[in-house]
């Protein structure tokens, strides 16, 4: 027995453990209080889509190689979405899928790293408006430890989309 233990922990030594965490983010999450959103005057109602292609399962990041962590991006994309329409709609934006002013999203990029004492987590979030305008938005949130990689991921979303939602040519868009 005490060979056993012996052999099996001189394994886990060697070999290592390995722990993949494959992130979803929590569509609770999605929020953002009145405070942090501007005051908006929608006179037209807004369409939001889900312009992400990558429905792939994919590797965001890895810490010391033995905690791996995967996502896909268009799952990002749809909580971003959520967030927004989340706020809009709190801010009597009528939102409908049909109409003529259009906002499409993407998150292209999701990443985390180890920093000094915590973990940082970043989301690129593209944006795309109905008139041909682009642009980028990039959010990102420090945790304590690479355990709550989703909490951060979730952050960092909500990061992103208050950036976009407070720039003075999405607020005239969505005004005009």
């Amino acid at each position: 027995m005490k060979q056993a233990f012996l052999f099996i922990s001189l394994g886990v030594i060697l070999c290592g453990c390995n722990t993949t965490h494959i992130i979803k983010p929590n569509l609770e999450s999605r929020y953002l209080s009145d405070e942090e959103l501007p005051k908006l005057t929608a006179t037209k109602p807004l369409a939001l889509k889900n312009a992400s292609l990558n429905t792939v399962e994919m590797q965001l990041c890895s810490y010391d190689r033995y905690y791996l962590v995967f996502g896909k991006l268009f799952d990002f994309t749809n909580s971003a979405l959520g967030t927004v329409k989340n706020a809009l709609e709190r801010k009597s934006v009528v939102i409908d899928e049909k109409a003529d002013k259009i906002l499409e999203l993407s998150v292209y990029e999701a990443d985390c790293m180890p920093e000094t004492w915590t973990f940082k987590t970043v989301i690129g979030l593209r944006i795309r408006t109905g008139d041909g305008v682009e642009m980028v938005c990039k959010g990102d949130a420090h945790i304590f430890n690479a355990f709550a990689t989703a909490v951060g991921f979730e952050q960092a979303i909500n990061d992103s989309v208050r950036q976009m939602l407070n720039d003075k040519y999405i607020i005239n868009y969505i005004e005009k």
